[in-house]
C-alpha cells in the first residue's frame, strides 16, 4: 500500500504509544502473551495502530519486552515478581517466567517409628508389618525395608508376635550391587563392611553428612537418608514423576492412587496395601483387625507421653516453619505410649526428626 496518510492528510489517531503503520507488522500484532514467541506468519498489509518494532500490545498499550508481564494460572504478574515451580523460584522476565533449574527438584517421602508413612504425594498413614516391604520400586532400582518387632527390650525378628514393629534396616538394589543400611549406621555394600566415606559403588555415593545419619545418592539421583535406628528418607527427582510405586507411594500428585497395589488395583486401607508389598510372599500376612491406638490400651502412659513429645509444638521449635507439626506430634504420642520400656528412646524419632527438619531451614 502507498504511504499516503500524514499528519496533515487524513490523519490516524492513535493512543497508548501505538502508530500509525500502513500495512501491520510480520507475524501480526505481537502481544505480551507471545512475547518470548518467534515472529511467524506473513505481513498483513492492513492499515492501522500498530505498537512500533520491539514493542508488545497489552490492555491498550505498548510495552517494551522487558516491561511485558507475565501469565500464569489466570494471573497477571509483573516485571520481577516471583513465583513457586516445584521448588525452584521463577521471575518474570520479558513477559516469560525464568525458572532456576539447579539444584534439581526433589521430592520426599519417608517411614518412621513403628512405622508411619508418609508418600510423595503428602498421604500419610500407618503399617505395622513384621516382613520386609518394598519402600519404592522403580525401572533400575529398589528400597526395602525390614521391620523387626520390639520385645523383651530388644528388636528381634518374630513373625507370630503381636509386638509393635520398627524398621531396622535398608537394602537398596541398584545396578547390581546390593547396599544395605543397618542399626548404629552401619554399612555393608555386598556383604562388606564399609567404614571410610565418602565410599563409591558403581555409580552410588554412601556419604556420612553427620554422626546422626547416612546417605547414599544412586545412579538415578535418588537420595536415601538412614538415622540408623528407625527412619528412613527418600528424596525423588521430579522426573521420576509417575515411575515408581511402593510404600511410599506412585508420585503423581495424586493421593487417590498412592495405595496401588503391585497388580495395579487400588487398595482400600492399609494393611491390605502394606501386605502387597511384602519382598517375600512366604512371609505371614499382618492381620486386617484394627489395631486400637496404644495410649487407649494403656491410658496410663498418655500424659507422660504428651509432656515428652509437647516438645516438638512447644518453644523449642517455636521458631521453625515445620510442616505438619501435628503429624509429627500425634505420631509421637503415639510411638511413646508403645513403647513402655523406654519411652524416652522411642519419642527421639520424631523430635529428632523435627530437629532435623529445622537444621534444612537453618533455624536449629
Amino acid at each position: 500500500m502507498v504511504p499516503w496518510r500524514d499528519e496533515k492528510t487524513c490523519r490516524f489517531e492513535c493512543t497508548g504509544g501505538s502508530q500509525y503503520f500502513p500495512c501491520g507488522p510480520k507475524g501480526g500484532v505481537q502481544t505480551c502473551t507471545d512475547a518470548a514467541a518467534p515472529e511467524q506468519g506473513d505481513e498483513k498489509c492492513e492499515e492501522d495502530c500498530y505498537c512500533p518494532p520491539n514493542t508488545f500490545y497489552f490492555n491498550g498499550k505498548c510495552y517494551l519486552k522487558k516491561k511485558c508481564p507475565c501469565f500464569f494460572g489466570g494471573k497477571t504478574y509483573q516485571p520481577g515478581d516471583t513465583i513457586q515451580q516445584k521448588c525452584h523460584p521463577c521471575v518474570c522476565t520479558d513477559g516469560k517466567f525464568v525458572c532456576r533449574t539447579h539444584p534439581p527438584c526433589k521430592v520426599v517421602a519417608s517411614a518412621t517409628g513403628d512405622p508411619h508413612f508418609t508418600t510423595w504425594d503428602g498421604k500419610r498413614f500407618d503399617f505395622m508389618g513384621k516382613c520386609s516391604y518394598y519402600l519404592v520400586k522403580g525401572n533400575d532400582f529398589s528400597i526395602e525395608a525390614d521391620h523387626y518387632v520390639w520385645e523383651g527390650g530388644k528388636f528381634v525378628k518374630n513373625y507370630d508376635s503381636k509386638a509393635p514393629s520398627w524398621i531396622r534396616r535398608l537394602v537398596m538394589r541398584t545396578e547390581g550391587e546390593v547396599i544395605e543400611f543397618k542399626p548404629d549406621l552401619v554399612v555393608n555394600v555386598n556383604n562388606v563392611s564399609v567404614t571410610r566415606f565418602p565410599h563409591r559403588i558403581g555409580n552410588t555415593i554412601i556419604t556420612k553428612p553427620s554422626s546422626r545419619h547416612v546417605l547414599a545418592e544412586l545412579p538415578n539421583a535418588v537420595e536415601v537418608q538412614w538415622d540408623g535406628y528407625s527412619t528412613a528418607t527418600v528424596r525423588l527427582p521430579v522426573e521420576l514423576e509417575g515411575q515408581v510405586m511402593g510404600l511410599l507411594g506412585t508420585y503423581t500428585e495424586d493421593q487417590s492412587d498412592d495405595f496401588m497395589t503391585p497388580f495395579g488395583e487400588i487398595a482400600n486401607d492399609p494393611v491390605t496395601f502394606g501386605n502387597s508389598w511384602k519382598t517375600e510372599f512366604s512371609c505371614q500376612d499382618e492381620s486386617p483387625a484394627e489395631m486400637k491406638h496404644p495410649c487407649d490400651v494403656n491410658p496410663g502412659a498418655r500424659p507422660a507421653a504428651e509432656k515428652i513429645c509437647g516438645a516438638i509444638k512447644g518453644d523449642l521449635f517455636k521458631q521453625c516453619e515445620i510442616d505438619d507439626k501435628d503429624t509429627l506430634y500425634d505420631n509421637c504420642v503415639y510411638d511413646t505410649c508403645l513403647c513402655k520400656e523406654d519411652p524416652d528412646k522411642c519419642s527421639c524419632d520424631q523430635i529428632a526428626m523435627a530437629a532435623d527438619m529445622c537444621g534444612k531451614k537453618k533455624i536449629v
